[in-house]
């Protein structure tokens, strides 16, 4: 079953394309310290607000080089605003592999290699920079570090939950579904936004950016389980009704085997594409605490965190720049959407079996 499933998967091309994009995305952020050109907290104080520098490959003669980037020569107008222009008199070769800020791999391999860069002390801000002259890549990666695992712990811990109570609900009914089915109406009543918010909101002051980090990712999934928990339980209503359900139990297995062997692994496909299809929400949901500033804070950051530095008239008009971290949580969100809808159309139990839905 399972590789009639993954046949069908890659048949949704869409969904392929956002799960190779996702991968290589989170295998980018994972490696952050590695790939982006500098230290996480380099200061450039010569290259505030400096605008995303281009990328060359042929020189002013038209010769073919090594890709490379001119230096950036500033002067002030008449605002006193640097203003920043190509110096085309001084040529950066982008080298692979440059020595630059030292670095622990994982918090544990002592290292200064860098995937790419123009060596140290030279400039290359691809996306541009900040209101510090912190590259803006460096930061959108580093950022994507915390919004992805938000996103993924935050919908791992929904899922244990929402699944859990959902097999308990659907399969021993009684006190026990009661109780949860109230529960899950309680937190359907309230809108999302306004309840994420007060619960962030009462995450204590004087926490600091990791236990913010973890109350994030709780407050995120203890809101984010009720879905799963009764698209759970409705599948469970209907499986524990199935003739081999009932053998099971005529045989002498107890509720936990019966739930375990029988009943749980027929819902997997469908949590796994839940998961899956949850994971935006919950990315969007935590983007949108940090920008509000009710989640990551600094100096820890997150996509959420950098698009708040950038929420005033002054980013929008001469700063555009600072809103390419929401370029980011737009493709992925997509990313994640698609990826799920390919999933779910691959675990689909009736074209699995090739009736109804074709390929």
């Amino acid at each position: 079953m399972y590789a009639e499933i993954w046949r069908r998967f890659l048949r949704h091309r869409l969904g392929v394309a956002s799960g190779v994009f996702v991968a290589l995305l989170g295998l980018v952020c994972i490696f952050a310290k590695f790939v982006a050109p500098f230290g996480f907290n380099t200061l450039n104080d010569s290259y505030i607000y400096a605008p995303p520098q281009r990328v060359h490959i042929f020189d002013d003669q038209r010769r073919l080089r090594r890709p490379f980037v001119y230096d950036y020569k500033a002067t002030l107008d008449e605002n006193f605003r640097r203003v920043y222009a190509s110096d085309t008199s001084e040529r950066l070769p982008i080298y692979l592999f440059p020595r630059g800020a030292e670095y622990r791999l994982f918090g544990l391999i002592p290292s200064n290699r860098h995937l790419f860069g123009t060596g140290p002390g030279n400039p290359l801000f691809l996306l541009g920079t900040d209101a510090l002259g912190r590259d803006m890549v460096t930061r959108i990666l580093f950022g994507g570090q915390i919004s992805l695992s938000v996103g993924v712990f935050g919908v791992f811990l929904s899922v244990i939950l929402g699944t859990a109570l959902g097999l308990i609900s659907g399969y021993f009914g009684g006190v026990a579904d009661t109780l949860i089915q109230r529960i899950i109406e309680v937190l359907k009543v309230f809108p999302t936004l306004p309840l994420w918010m007060a619960l962030s909101a009462a995450l204590p002051a004087t926490w600091n950016s990791i236990q913010v980090y973890f109350g994030v990712v709780t407050v995120l999934s203890l809101i984010g389980w009720a879905d799963l928990g009764r698209q759970v339980r409705g599948m469970v209503l209907s499986l524990r009704e199935q003739e081999y359900v009932m053998g099971a139990r005529a045989l002498g297995a107890d509720g936990r085997r019966v739930m375990r062997v029988h009943i749980f692994p027929n819902t997997l496909s469908h949590v796994i594409a839940s998961a899956t299809l949850a994971v935006p929400g919950t990315i969007l949901g935590e983007s949108t605490l940090s920008f509000l500033g009710l989640g990551i804070r600094p100096p820890m950051t997150s996509w959420g965190v950098l698009l708040s530095e950038a929420q005033n008239l002054a980013s929008l008009l001469l700063y555009p720049w600072l809103l390419i971290p929401g370029l980011f949580i737009i493709l992925t969100v997509l990313a994640f959407n698609f990826l799920g809808d390919g999933i779910r159309d691959a675990a689909d139990p009736y074209a699995v079996i090739g009736i109804g839905k074709q390929g």
